[in-house]
């Protein structure tokens, strides 16, 4: 009998397989066409050197299978290993067999490595091997490349790849490791471990502009959080998530109801897990602080509060400016307590006893929009009283007036006479009356310049003085 090959290029390629028998200690091979029943199988490491023949009692050769025992010294020891069938003489190319039948290249760990954060390394829970390859997919898990074969390093211990420079700066990646044509489940990577998510600009969107659009400095991501914190920086809210919208660049929300009257809105946007600074977005555009009402309080009228006519806010700040309008301070913030519907604050007393002074300005800064300058009465029961009068200028044609030193006069002023008698003779002219805090002077009209004695009493700020005599030396 004489054995002829009827197709000279036949082959015993291999095109499946997979454990079989009793807790898998056996493995099938199925061909392409057919094999035959003169076989042997041979073993190869996953550096593809040979180091075991199967022997042939454990071996079973049939034309549309291959099955043969493995030896149980194997059993589990390596990730995977090579199959090569010998059919009539002739090889069939290099199989792969994960000798573990539930083995799969999982990823246990990760890390940026190299310069400038280009490059990535996995370890594996088991072992990888020196086949594989590296697929990239975005952080909603679509894929975006494989890996090219010249940029990954493959051994069993690691694998180590560069990252395609326009995705480094993304905050997650994900990744699949085929590692002899079998994946590995998806693992999460982070090529920027510097990354933070930064707000970089905003603005209302959709009707009425009832949402708020955030922009970022570089991307954000589709796994996010909206926060609202207060003035003190406390978390008042977390926004539904059905009312936030989040992608790479841009997040969305809708504003809630019961913030769509605050002027600022503090917002913390956590992507990924990691948080954004806290953000200030105005709220209402147009919005300024307007102070409708005001008045002392606390004991002894220590402290002063102001009414909104709308809306303060609990960030804020207390300019004080003298009755010229002159700014003096800004209040220290530990003796200012801001709120939405008032602010008070404490009335310096030293070092110029602010408290005794009839009249002051303020100025509000609420989440840094300046309110108008508002008049405020430190001191109520304050009245002006005067404690020295006396005759000066050329020929004696004025009068000037001293305050008592605890308490002061004004810019807003008016000045009589009285005869001796104590009867009202004239209100003097405004353009001869000169007003200041620590005096008042006066020019006498032509009919009283003569007078040895008269009295004088002033208006300040609506208030009047006590009579005081004016007498000639």
């Amino acid at each position: 009998m004489y054995k002829v090959r009827p197709n000279p290029s036949w082959y015993p390629a291999v095109i499946n397989g997979g454990f079989g028998c009793e807790d898998n200690t056996c493995y099938w091979l199925q061909p392409e066409t057919t094999f035959g029943s003169d076989c042997s199988v041979e073993l190869y490491d996953d550096q593809k050197n040979k180091f075991m023949t199967i022997d042939a009692s454990k071996t079973v050769c049939k034309d549309d299978s291959i099955i043969f025992v493995i030896p149980e010294l194997l059993l589990k020891q390596r990730a995977l290993i090579y199959v090569v069938c010998v059919v009539h003489g002739i090889e069939s190319d290099l199989h792969p067999l994960p000798f573990d039948p539930l083995w799969s290249p999982a990823i246990a760990n990760g890390g940026v490595g190299c310069a400038h954060d280009s490059c990535y390394w996995v370890q594996p829970e088991i072992s990888f091997g020196t086949d594989c390859t590296v697929d990239l997919y975005d952080a909603n898990k679509n894929m975006l490349l494989t890996i090219d074969h010249q940029s990954t390093r493959c051994t069993e211990e690691i694998i180590s790849f560069y990252i395609p420079e326009e995705y480094r700066l993304r905050p997650i990646l994900y990744i699949v490791c085929s590692v002899f044509r079998t994946d590995s489940p998806m693992f999460l990577i982070k090529p920027n471990p510097n990354w933070k998510p930064t707000i970089l600009n905003s603005g209302f969107g959709c009707e009425n502009n009832a949402c708020i659009w955030l922009q970022p400095k570089d991307i954000f991501g589709s796994d996010c959080l909206v926060d609202l914190y207060d003035g003190k920086m406390n978390k008042v809210l977390t926004i539904a998530s059905s009312s936030v919208s989040c992608s790479d660049d841009s997040i969305n929300f809708m504003i809630p109801e019961q913030y769509k009257k605050k002027p600022v809105l503090h917002i913390v946007c956590t992507v990924y897990g990691i948080n954004t600074d806290v953000y200030s977005f105005k709220a209402l555009a147009d919005w300024h602080p307007v102070i409708i009402n005001g008045g002392v309080g606390c004991e002894n009228g220590s402290c002063y509060w102001v009414q909104p006519e709308t809306i303060f806010g609990t960030e804020c700040s207390v300019d004080l400016y003298d009755a010229s309008k002159k700014k003096l301070i800004t209040l220290d913030a530990t003796s200012i307590s801001c709120g939405e519907d008032g602010i008070n604050f404490f009335v310096p007393k030293s070092p110029m006893n602010y408290r005794m002074r009839p009249l002051l300005y303020i100025v509000i800064l609420v989440h840094g929009v300046e309110s108008s300058l508002y008049p405020i009465r430190p001191n109520p029961s304050w009245s002006p009283k005067i404690i020295n009068a006396g005759f000066g200028c050329k020929d004696d044609i004025c009068v000037w007036i001293q305050p008592e030193t605890t308490s002061t006069f004004g810019y807003d002023c008016s000045v009589y006479l009285y005869d001796e008698r104590k009867n009202r003779l004239a209100l003097i002219d405004d353009e001869t009356t000169n007003c200041n805090e620590d005096s008042i002077s006066i020019v006498l009209p032509r009919e009283y310049r003569q007078k040895e004695l008269l009295f004088i009493a002033c208006v300040v700020y609506g208030k009047k003085s006590n009579l005081y005599p004016v007498k000639r030396t």
